[in-house]
């Protein structure tokens, strides 16, 4: 299992919501590195836990909706007390961190890294100031990976 791992997540078939996957494979072909590894999933779900409890660091990458299209942050994340709600429509990254030190006593340290996006409609691609922002992003959460990872 890698010292850092990067979770991509949420729909490429709708526009900006393929963010996520799209830093993920940027990420694959410009990142090679044993210790760090790179996955997208449709969405975050409890048996992610077990993957995160095998981490030292984790990086969640998402897009969403609110905000100024195309603008990205990235900032540390806490565990979430999770409560029965937790479980109802989706797991968000807090409630997945708490789900690993529940179940497998560890939970990494953690990141969230997001955009905003600005059509989250039917369809392939992203709209444009979205688009101009993904390999910047990429190249941030690549920068932020390497630096966690010497820290380790």
């Amino acid at each position: 299992m890698p010292n850092v791992l990067i979770i991509g997540y949420g729909n490429p078939l709708r526009r900006d919501d393929g963010a996520g996957w799209e830093i993920v494979e940027w990420i694959e072909k410009n990142l090679y590195n044993d210790h760090i590894e790179a996955d997208a999933y449709h969405q975050l779900t409890p048996d992610l836990a077990e993957e995160l409890s095998r981490a030292r660091v984790v990086i969640f990458v998402d897009a969403e909706e609110g905000g100024e299209p195309g603008a990205s942050s990235i900032r540390e994340l806490e565990a979430e007390t999770i409560t029965s709600s937790a479980f109802t429509h989706h797991i968000n990254p807090s409630v997945l961190l708490s789900l690993s030190q529940s179940l497998y006593g560890k939970q990494p340290k953690a990141f969230l890294s997001a955009i905003c996006g600005e059509d989250f409609g039917l369809g392939e691609g992203f709209s444009p100031k979205v688009e101009e922002e993904i390999p910047l992003l990429a190249n941030r959460i690549k920068e932020l990976a390497l630096h966690e990872l010497l820290l380790l």
